[in-house]
């Protein structure tokens, strides 16, 4: 009934002479009220006596309210969907799955950008097709050949650009195509899942790097089963013959700082003695994954050349690739959000 932009109030019948000076022959005795808007800065100003002397006053007042009560209504509703990583169509067209936090029906607000952090296109209200909780936004995109794409989103109540909308947008999501595999960045908080043992993580346990389910009513193993990716401790950096660039990572424990994966006498474990050696056996590069599947990459020592991280028989080891189709798929595995969270 109020805008935020004002109020209406009516003005009293004005008495004015019997002629109008423009066209003497218009009689204006038969003038009356009209209505006219009234800016919410003098709605507000109630210290105008000639405001706090009219019925108009407690009118703006009521819509000052309104406006203020229905701002704070929304807080953090719908609250910030949680993120799940993409299924591919092809080599250059994903399926998107965000998932709904709020228990009521919401439209999303997209936004896609490029690797360097530029806005490709920014998208208001798109209307969900998963509605109800637990189920989100449902897309195909595609993904040009050889670019990467990052996507990003926050929920809103209400179609376009109304109603109430998440305060937060989500984490980016950011792949390449098909072929490139995961995207894995500094300071992100990350679980690897196995690629042919679903529901199977890497995680530490005694200090030895094994692939388990988890209890995810149990908080220690959330945590065991959550590493923060920093940059490579060595350092290391390469060249491909495509020109592309392979950069070192490594994989900090959440639950026991400082302290990181490394590979020594070819079997995962997580320590610390900061030494050149340890720097070298902490540092992997994130390669693209030997399934070819996307999403998910595999982990190549940087000081063991065409060696990788992979299970066997629950235990994460370094091997050498023997190029079967079981190593490629013991050494794939998907990157999700940390199950700590």
């Amino acid at each position: 009934m109020f805008g935020a932009a004002g109020c209406l109030r009516k003005e009293p019948m004005r008495r004015r002479s019997n002629t109008d000076p423009a066209n003497p022959a218009r009689s204006l005795n038969t003038q009356r009220g009209f209505k006219r808007k009234c800016p919410m800065s003098r709605c507000s100003n109630f210290a105008d006596a000639s405001l706090r002397s009219t019925p108009f006053a407690f009118i703006c007042a009521a819509a000052a309210l309104f406006v203020a009560t229905a701002a704070q209504a929304c807080d953090d509703r719908p609250g910030t969907p949680n993120w799940r990583f993409p299924t591919w169509n092809s080599a250059t067209s994903i399926h998107l799955l965000w998932i709904n936090k709020a228990t009521e029906t919401v439209w999303w607000d997209l936004e896609i950008s490029d690797g360097s952090n530029n806005v490709l296109s920014s998208q208001a209200g798109v209307q969900p097709i998963g509605t109800s909780f637990g189920q989100g936004l449902h897309m195909d995109l595609s993904v040009p050949l050889g670019a990467q794409r990052c996507y990003r989103l926050r929920a809103r109540t209400e179609p376009g650009t109304e109603g109430c909308v998440s305060i937060q947008f989500t984490n980016k999501i950011c792949l390449s195509d098909a072929t490139a595999g995961a995207f894995l960045e500094p300071g992100e908080r990350i679980t690897l899942e196995s690629f042919n043992h679903i529901g199977d993580f890497v995680r530490h346990r005694f200090s030895l790097g094994e692939l388990t389910a988890i209890n995810q009513a149990d908080r220690v193993d959330r945590q065991d089963a959550t590493f923060i990716v920093r940059p490579g401790l060595n350092g290391a950096r390469r060249q491909n013959p495509d020109h592309s660039e392979d950069v070192a990572v490594s994989f900090e424990s959440v639950n026991f700082p400082g302290s990181f994966l490394r590979h020594q006498d070819f079997r995962l474990k997580l320590m610390n003695d900061n030494s050149p050696l340890f720097r070298d056996d902490a540092s992997f590069y994130p390669v693209r994954p030997l399934t070819r599947f996307g999403f998910s990459v595999s982990l190549e020592a940087t000081r063991v050349f065409r060696s990788f991280i992979r299970h066997r028989d629950g235990h994460l080891v370094l091997d050498p690739n023997d190029n079967s189709d079981l190593f490629a798929q013991d050494a794939t595995f998907f990157v999700i959000p940390g199950l700590d969270r």
